[in-house]
């Protein structure tokens, strides 16, 4: 969600090539690992006009969609 605060533990934090980041870290309190995935567009200029922000906010929900649908699939075939 946007804005919540990442719990300060030590993770491992991955970045691809488009600057999407994966942070991974275990549970301090269950047995099961925790994943947070980032993701931003940067504008060119000093700021985005409405409809190109609509856009990428779409855009930028599809590229995190598609990296945890690939996180998940990872997890099922190890």
């Amino acid at each position: 969600m946007e804005g919540d605060v990442i719990p300060k533990q030590k993770m491992s934090i991955f970045e691809l090539e488009d600057k999407t980041r994966i942070a991974v870290r275990g549970s301090g309190t269950e047995p099961k690992i925790k994943y947070y995935i980032f993701a931003q567009r940067r504008p060119n200029s000093r700021k985005f006009g409405d409809e190109q922000l609509a856009r990428i906010k779409r855009e930028v929900a599809d590229r995190l969609d598609a990296v945890w649908a690939f996180i998940e699939r990872m997890r099922t075939h190890a």
